[in-house]
């Protein structure tokens, strides 16, 4: 799938996990990158079970390059947690036909000490702005 998963080798201690369901129409490669970086780095993981290893190996074998994955993996992105650059937050959406895989991930996540946490995505400028106007008006 990707051999460079050389991001992945530094020590996370902690890592926050959020399922998010956010659909989107055009994914960029980018996305599709990041998820093979993901699947790839665990697959090699030695905290990982063998079981969520296979999941990830098998799928990592199955699909030649990253832009196979176009209409599989909506979104996939990774960054730090604000004020702890210790902590991860990694954010996905897939669609049905890699279900299992995208369970094997948060399984294997939680292994090396990561939080599941699923919810819709973050809000936007405009509505953080009309909750404190509503906030002010009482």
């Amino acid at each position: 799938m990707c051999d460079n998963a050389s991001w992945f080798s530094r020590s996370i201690t902690s890592m926050l996990l959020q399922f998010s369901c956010v659909r989107y129409l055009y994914p960029s490669v980018a996305h599709q990158r990041t998820w093979a970086q993901l699947v790839t780095g665990l697959s090699l993981h030695p905290k990982v079970s063998a079981q969520h290893k296979q999941v990830l190996a098998e799928h990592a074998a199955n699909v030649p390059t990253p832009a196979d994955l176009a209409g599989k993996v909506q979104y996939c992105h990774v960054q730090p947690v604000f004020n702890d650059a210790s902590q991860m937050k990694v954010q996905f959406s897939i669609t049905n036909d890699i279900y299992n895989v995208g369970i094997a991930l948060l399984s294997a996540l939680a292994s090396i000490g990561g939080v599941t946490k699923f919810c819709g995505p973050p809000r936007s400028r405009s509505e953080r702005h009309a909750a404190e106007a509503l906030k002010l008006l009482g």
